[in-house]
């Protein structure tokens, strides 16, 4: 499973598929086919928690009745939306796309958000 990539753009996320590499024989492989490249660009701040979440961010572990767009009786939206971006900001970078296999399976590979 290739691995994935976090980048932070202005004021939005990009988390991307990144090609596996091969050198010398693996090239020549009949068995050895290149990583679909896929991204997913989120810039409203009301999609920064599902974002997250694909990467183990829980909106309001105490209560889990929401999904980070939606005030709880523990947080409001506003701070859940704030967390999720602070939490996408700590995980900017490589990431690996077996410990993450649901971002990788269920929305870039399959192309389904949400």
């Amino acid at each position: 499973m290739p691995s994935l990539k976090l980048e932070s753009h202005g004021c939005g996320y990009m988390l991307s598929t990144l090609r596996k590499t091969a050198c010398g024989l693996d090239r020549d492989d009949s068995e050895w086919e290149p990583a679909k490249p896929t991204s997913i660009f989120v810039q409203a701040d009301y999609d920064f928690p599902f974002m997250a979440s694909l990467l183990g961010f829980t909106p309001c572990s105490e209560c889990r009745l929401t999904d980070g767009t939606v005030d709880c009786e523990h947080f409001t939206a506003s701070d859940m939306i704030i967390a999720a971006s602070e939490f996408l900001n700590e995980h900017v970078g490589i990431l690996s796309g077996k410990k993450y296999n649901h971002a990788y399976e269920t929305v870039l590979e399959s192309g389904i958000w949400g």
